[in-house]
């Protein structure tokens, strides 16, 4: 018989496929274990402070009890802390103890737990961007920042009045009963029973828009909180509802009437660290999407039989495009602070191409079948992968080095399904672009972007002794995209050494025909980039590719492919030229290399 899913498995594969669309609540279990006390206990520790310099530390009498007895008011956070310091800056020093690790704490008490660094780590992910929480304490802000996640904290009624669109934040924390360091925090019943009206809105809308994961949260005390609940009335994504033992008559009551999946945990710490490996894992899973991607195809294949304007094709890339920009900021793959390893560099490559690759697909196909009628759409995605690669700057340089290669992955599969229908006027038209990589003068993407701008040579897993470690992984990593356009493997590897020889020619490329022979030696002191055409090359073989390559466009002149589409500014001589100014720099590489 097979078995169900479990509810922590159906959620991961709820938070993968449906990313931000849940809202976690949070109560004080989740900070138990760093030893943070609930804002009733901080409250009732200060009254014994204050009986203690009145010389009543020994009485038995509860210090609510006492508090209330003296004052002839109930124990409210802030009328004690008034009790016990007079201005604001000793009223701080007075309560951080609570909430700030000190030297005479161990070294693991009150800073984040592992249920906080996990739930940070889901944020990065991209798959919660809303927290609801009863706590005090700014151990979740703590965890964000130690992976470079800015939250936006709302914790006061101003706050909650004037908060905007929470869905233009990474990461937005409501802390419905206030912060620690603010005198407005929320401690006994009357104050818990009702909230601002601006905070009820707001939670109405969190609620209503998201699944709920509740932890270390159990209902009882908070009664304006678990009315928002209780208010909420749509329930589009999956909801549960994590406990460690028995749940209370008013939890139960809710977790009923919202229909959360009850899902008893260990612990925070365990349950957070699970779910989130099994997101990830789920997302990884997700990337790929063979079936998914065989769909696009298939689609794509039959917007291009339509008549011109290729509406429908162009609405696919641009969707196609969307999603691939979504993803990558939902895996947080444009993140590039921190250390990373040849292992995690090799693995940010591979999940950049892989998340990338039903959108090569469907532009390779375009170009392939309808080359000059999708050459603006094509060339207009390219072009925004570039732009949103180059917005990102600062951090560690390895990492930023492969900030390229989705829109690299795009230059080489437009290319290689040029060389596959001898139609190059997308390509031409792309490698016209203005590169915004240079920001001094106005250099086209031919003089600037190729392969091995990447960068990372000697550090992909098992390529560090490669002449062309990047080229290689490219080709290796997209050669599925192209099945649809060619016939076999040595087809693909014919075209990618087209390719890449055709980018380096476009590169050294001179303005005029006259300056390839103004220097005899000038070609001693060109460099193009070097591609696997190089090493492959048999040694002593007369018959290079760059030599047939080039004898193809002469004996073909203006009707050669590249020029006849606008390569080379449609000149066969610049054409020409551009082979002659080549040829040193090729054979100087090929033969340092001996191949």
């Amino acid at each position: 018989m097979v078995q169900p899913l479990s509810p922590i498995d159906r959620l991961a594969l709820s938070l993968a496929s449906s990313p931000a669309e849940h809202v976690l609540l949070l109560g004080s279990g989740i900070s138990r274990a760093a030893s943070i006390p609930t804002g009733w206990e901080v409250t009732c520790n200060l009254i014994r402070h204050i009986m203690a310099v009145r010389g009543l530390e020994g009485t038995k009498k509860p210090p609510e009890a006492w508090f209330e007895e003296e004052f002839g008011e109930s124990p409210n956070y802030s009328r004690v802390l008034e009790q016990a310091a007079s201005t604001k800056s000793e009223r701080q020093r007075l309560i951080k103890r609570y909430f700030e690790p000190s030297d005479d704490d161990e070294e693991d008490l009150k800073r984040p737990t592992s249920a906080h660094r996990a739930i940070a780590h889901l944020v990065k992910l991209g798959l919660v961007k809303v927290i609801v929480t009863t706590n005090f304490d700014r151990l979740l802000e703590a965890a964000l920042h130690e992976v470079q996640v800015e939250p936006v904290v709302l914790a006061t009624p101003d706050a909650f009045a004037g908060a905007a669109p929470i869905h233009r934040n990474r990461c937005t924390i409501i802390k419905v009963h206030g912060d620690y360091l603010d005198h407005e925090i929320l401690n006994i019943d009357e104050e818990l029973s009702a909230y601002p009206d601006a905070l009820n809105a707001l939670l109405d809308r969190v609620f209503d828009e998201h699944g709920v994961i509740v932890s270390g949260w159990s209902s009882e005390y908070d009664g304006a909180l678990r009315a928002a609940l209780e208010r909420r009335t749509n329930r589009r994504y999956y909801s549960v509802w994590t406990h460690r033992g028995d749940v209370g008559e008013l939890a139960e009551r809710l977790i009923t009437q919202q229909g959360f999946e009850r899902l008893q945990v260990q612990d925070a710490d365990t349950f957070f660290g699970e779910l989130h490996t099994k997101a990830e894992a789920a997302i990884r899973s997700m990337k790929a999407r063979p079936e998914s991607a065989d769909l696009v195809a298939s689609e794509a294949k039959r917007a291009l039989t339509q008549p011109a304007p290729l509406i429908a094709y162009r609405d696919l890339a641009m969707r196609e495009a969307e999603r691939v920009r979504q993803q990558i900021e939902a895996m947080g793959l444009n993140n590039c602070q921190g250390r990373v390893g040849i292992d995690g560099l090799t693995k940010r490559f591979d999940d950049l191409l892989d998340v990338s690759a039903s959108l090569r697909r469907v532009l390779a196909l375009g170009v392939f079948y309808r080359d000059r009628e999708v050459a603006e759409v094509v060339a207009s995605i390219f072009q925004s992968f570039m732009r949103k690669a180059e917005k990102i700057e600062g951090g560690n340089s390895a990492l930023l080095d492969l900030r390229r290669v989705v829109d690299l992955g795009i230059h080489a599969a437009v290319g290689l399904a040029s060389w596959a229908s001898h139609n190059f006027f997308s390509f031409a038209l792309m490698l016209a672009l203005p590169d915004p990589g240079i920001r001094s003068g106005d250099f086209p993407v031919s003089k600037h972007r190729f392969l091995a701008r990447v960068g990372i040579e000697k550090s992909i897993v098992g390529k560090e002794r490669h002449h062309t470690p990047v080229s290689d992984h490219f080709l290796e990593r997209i050669r599925d995209d192209l099945r649809d356009v060619f016939m076999d493997d040595e087809s693909v590897e014919e075209a990618f050494d087209r390719y890449e020889l055709l980018v380096a020619v476009a590169h050294v490329a001179p303005a005029e025909p006259a300056q390839s022979s103004a220097d005899g030696n000038a070609g001693n002191h060109i460099f193009a980039p070097p591609g696997r055409f190089l090493w492959k090359r048999v040694r002593h073989d007369a018959d290079s590719l760059w030599d047939r390559v080039a004898a193809e466009a002469q004996a073909q002149g203006a009707d050669w492919a590249p020029v006849r589409d606008g390569m080379f500014s449609g000149n066969a001589a610049i054409a020409a030229s551009a082979f002659d100014l080549a040829r040193p720099f090729f054979e100087k590489v090929a033969h340092r290399w001996q191949f």
